[in-house]
């Protein structure tokens, strides 16, 4: 949706500073796609825009080009969000048109914009929504495709721009809350306040595109008939008014919206009723989901029991069902920077996924890049892939003693995010070769080994991370099973 560069720029860099702990200057290059310079500017625009707003905000620069985001404030940075998304003259025409039936010659003069200068705008978003399986009708200025991937379209759109500080939709909120309440109600719901937007926005979209007299097909999907009837029941006040050849499509709309939603983890009653039919008719989603957790079991036998594998199956079937029929990328900036954070943050939980992803792509098609990282926030939410591993054994000596070699052991601790068996100097009396890795800031072996790490005294920002490196790669080595299946 965005077409002004510098304003992606901006909100990718808000989103990467937000959510990962450190920030490699020299990968802005690539993440924001743009020269080092621009990477500069793009930096202190930011900065100054902390300050314009008396933000205790602040970018770091720490040793080693590694960027952080002191003082951070999710309110402040929400409004930054919304505030940037408004100044590019296509969103602001896409909320209008949504809210007003917007015309092109009321925007262009409004806005004080040349015709030629918004039609060469709308070309260019043509040319983004065709990986959306959706094109702009530069004619009638609607959008043209399957209706369940325009309503998809509205929410991830929409979602993202609003953050949640407006309502986009030209009708009473409180009309799709009290709709949504009953459906919470119902199923007994746990939601937290984001995932209870992101189902206003689903069901805002869906009320938004009737009340236009346009209606979805129905789904060739599996659904518990006793959920349907619940739905049904809950919605009733909204599929009154539905003609009678098109409800059981928008029935069917909601019941993907509620039971498969990709970002919820539901109660145990959904789950296995979802599980029971799903296996019943034995459907490519559930061999799907099957193949996953047989692969998982081959990597740590024995890690997934009771309800933890129920809910992992569960919503396994959900995300495999939503990428049935919304395979494109429907995902905003935020979720695809959270799943590289936590990439990053945890390689040995990465790799686990690129395994599984590579023994299923041997019998289905390989899961795209997006369904990986929904796959790793299921993994992080529900395995602790730690406890399955040995913690890495660390021989910590300095020249300072014990009480440095401690304070060096909770710092490691804290930047490090790997489970780690520390060893000082006090329990260990010689430099012993058996460890992976001997940290010292003293030469206190006859020779080198490639298990030594020599730090600074005292300890620097650059030796923390060079300690990060070589865990992570001990990890990934660990990791690098050869299983047969």
């Amino acid at each position: 949706m965005l077409i002004d560069k510098r304003i992606e720029r901006l909100i990718k860099l808000i989103y990467k500073l937000s959510l990962e702990d450190s920030v490699n200057k020299e990968e802005l290059v690539l993440d924001l796609n743009c020269s080092i310079r621009t990477v500069d500017y793009t930096l202190a625009e930011l900065q100054q825009t902390f300050v314009t707003k008396s933000s205790s905000m602040k970018i770091e620069l720490k040793p080693d080009s590694i960027l952080q985001l002191s003082g951070k404030d999710e309110l402040i940075i929400r409004e930054m969000l919304h505030r940037l998304y408004l100044q590019d003259d296509m969103v602001r025409f896409f909320l209008e048109a949504i809210a007003h039936q917007q015309k092109a010659n009321t925007f262009v003069e409004k806005h004080f914009i040349s015709r030629a200068t918004f039609f060469r705008k709308l070309k260019n978003i043509n040319t983004w929504l065709r990986d959306y399986q959706l094109s702009f009708d530069l004619r009638s200025l609607q959008l043209k495709g399957q209706e369940r991937q325009i309503r998809q379209f509205y929410y991830i759109v929409l979602f993202e721009i609003t953050n949640g500080i407006f309502w986009p939709f030209p009708f009473d909120k409180q009309l799709i809350e009290d709709r949504l309440d009953a459906i919470v109600s119902t199923f007994d719901l746990q939601l937290s306040n984001m995932q209870y937007e992101s189902f206003l926005y689903l069901l805002g979209s869906q009320y938004h595109r009737t009340s236009q007299g346009h209606y979805v097909d129905q789904y060739d999907s599996r659904f518990p008939e006793e959920i349907r009837q619940r739905i049904i029941d809950a919605c009733e006040p909204f599929l009154i008014n539905i003609p009678e050849n098109n409800r059981r499509g928008e029935e069917d709309f909601l019941l993907m919206t509620v039971v498969n939603a990709p970002f919820t983890y539901h109660p145990m009653l959904l789950l296995e009723q979802n599980i029971a039919i799903n296996k019943k008719h034995q459907t490519a989603e559930w061999l799907l989901t099957t193949r996953f957790l047989e692969v998982f079991d081959q990597i740590f036998p024995n890690a997934l029991k009771g309800t933890t594998r129920t809910h992992i199956a569960g919503h396994l079937l959900q995300l495999h069902i939503t990428n049935r029929y919304h395979p494109v990328p429907f995902t905003t900036y935020k979720d695809v920077t959270h799943g590289k954070a936590i990439a990053k943050q945890h390689p040995a939980l990465n790799n686990v996924v690129e395994q599984i992803s590579e023994k299923i792509a041997s019998i289905e098609q390989a899961p795209n890049q997006l369904l990986k990282i929904r796959y790793l926030l299921l993994l992080y939410t529900f395995v602790d892939i730690n406890k399955f591993h040995p913690p890495l054994e660390m021989l910590i000596v300095s020249g300072e003693g014990p009480v440095y070699e401690e304070m060096i052991s909770e710092k490691i601790n804290d930047y490090v995010p790997f489970q780690l068996k520390m060893v000082t100097s006090a329990m260990q009396q010689q430099a012993d070769s058996s460890f992976p890795i001997i940290v010292t800031d003293t030469p206190l072996l006859k020779k080198s080994q490639q298990n030594v790490l020599y730090i600074h005294y005292p300890l620097t920002f650059s030796d923390l991370h060079k300690i990060h490196e070589k865990c992570e790669r001990l990890h990934c080595q660990r990791l690098d099973y050869s299983f047969s299946l």
